[in-house]
C-alpha cells in the first residue's frame, strides 16, 4: 500500500491534483444517491426498533425506517461536517436535517465514506448562522476514483489503520481523564492543606474543609473578592461560558463570529470569571488581558493583599464546586 503507482495524470481538480493514470474524476453524484430525511415527529417512540439518525448521531427510536444500509448521512443544516456510515443491512430513519445516501453498486461503501470525511465544507457551505448544504452542491464535488477492487483494497487499508488510531485515541484520553483527576486532587490539596506535610494543622469550622494549617486563616469569599458588575459596549475580546473549558480554564474558540444581543460586562486582567448558573461544570477562568463577557458568568476581584492566582485555583478546587453546586443561593 506504501507504494508509489508507476505513472500519474493530471485529475484536473487542483486541490486533487495528480492521480494514478488509471484512477478517474467523479462527481459524488456517479458514486450516490443524495436523498432527503424526513421529519421524525410523527414516528418517533421511546423503544423503537430503528435509531433516528441526526446530524450529531442517534438521537431516537422508531419502528419505521427510510432506507436499509451501508449508507452514508450528510448533514444538510447543522452539522454539516460530521459523515457518519450506517453498516450493511442496518435499518434506519433519518431526521429532515440531514441526507441519507443510496450507494451505488459500482462504489464501494466504505472507500465512499473516506471520499465524503475529505470534503471541504467550508469552502462549500452556505449560511452564516445555521451553516447548511444543498443536494445541488454535493451533487458536484469531484473526487478521485481507483477501480471498485482498487478501493476495496484501500477502503479495508483505512479501516485497519483508523481502528488502530482510534485505539490510541481511547488510550490517550483514559491517560489524560487520570491526569486531570490528579490535577483536580493536586489543586484540592494545596489549597486547603498547603504544601508542608508538616505543618501543624487545626479544625476549620467547616465539615466539608477538615483540617488547615494552623497559620490559615477563615475567610468568606465576600471578604476575599469584589462582584464586578460594569457594563460596557466593548465586543473586541469576548469571552462567554462555552468559551471557557471544564476543569482547565483554558479559553476555546471556534472560527463563527457570534453577535451578542445581551449586555456585556467589562473584565480586567487577573479577574476570575465563574460559571453562574452551572457551576457543576467547573467553568473557571483567569483572564490575562481585559475584555468582556457574558451575563452568564461572575467577574470577581481579588481583593488588596490576596494573590489572584491562589484565589482563581481556590475557586477551581472540586470541594468548592462542589459546595457552591449543593448551594440553592449560588456564590456568596
Amino acid at each position: 500500500m506504501k507504494k508509489r503507482y508507476p505513472s500519474y495524470k493530471p485529475s484536473g481538480i487542483e486541490w486533487i491534483s495528480d492521480i494514478p493514470i488509471h484512477w478517474s474524476v467523479k462527481r459524488l453524484k456517479r458514486l450516490a444517491k443524495i436523498c432527503n430525511g424526513q421529519d421524525q415527529k410523527d414516528v418517533a417512540v421511546p423503544a423503537g426498533a430503528y435509531p433516528i439518525i441526526g446530524t450529531g448521531g442517534e438521537f431516537g427510536r422508531t419502528n419505521h425506517f427510510l432506507h436499509i444500509g451501508p449508507s452514508v448521512i450528510l448533514g444538510r443544516k447543522g452539522t454539516i461536517d460530521k459523515p457518519q456510515y450506517i453498516e450493511s443491512g442496518k435499518r434506519f430513519w433519518t431526521v429532515d436535517t440531514a441526507y441519507y445516501t443510496v450507494i451505488n453498486p459500482t462504489t464501494s461503501p466504505r472507500y465512499f465514506y473516506y471520499c465524503c470525511l475529505t470534503i471541504n465544507f467550508e469552502m462549500y457551505k452556505y449560511g452564516s448562522a445555521v451553516p447548511s448544504m444543498t443536494q445541488e452542491v454535493l451533487n458536484q464535488i469531484p473526487f478521485a476514483i481507483p477501480p471498485f477492487s482498487e478501493q476495496k483494497l484501500l477502503a479495508n487499508y483505512l479501516d485497519q489503520k483508523t481502528r488502530h488510531i482510534n485505539q490510541t485515541i481511547r488510550k490517550k484520553q483514559q491517560l489524560i481523564e487520570l491526569l486531570h483527576e490528579e490535577k483536580t486532587a493536586f489543586i484540592n490539596h494545596a489549597v486547603t492543606k498547603g504544601i508542608d506535610a508538616g505543618a501543624p494543622m487545626k479544625p476549620s469550622g467547616v465539615e466539608w474543609l477538615g483540617d488547615v494549617p494552623a497559620h490559615w486563616e477563615k475567610r468568606k469569599l465576600k471578604y476575599i473578592v469584589d462582584k464586578i458588575d460594569q457594563l460596557t459596549t466593548n465586543t473586541e475580546f469576548v469571552i462567554a461560558v462555552e468559551n471557557i473549558e471544564s476543569h482547565t480554564g483554558r479559553l476555546v474558540f471556534d472560527d463563527t463570529q457570534k453577535n451578542y444581543q445581551g449586555q456585556l460586562y467589562a473584565f480586567e486582567e487577573g479577574d476570575i470569571l465563574f460559571n453562574k448558573l452551572r457551576p457543576y461544570l467547573a467553568k473557571v477562568h483567569l483572564a490575562e488581558k481585559d475584555g468582556s463577557m457574558s451575563g452568564e458568568l461572575l467577574i470577581l476581584r481579588p481583593k488588596t493583599g490576596f494573590n489572584n492566582l491562589f484565589v482563581y485555583y481556590r475557586i477551581l478546587s472540586y470541594d468548592f464546586i462542589q459546595e457552591v453546586n449543593s448551594s440553592t443561593e449560588g456564590t456568596k
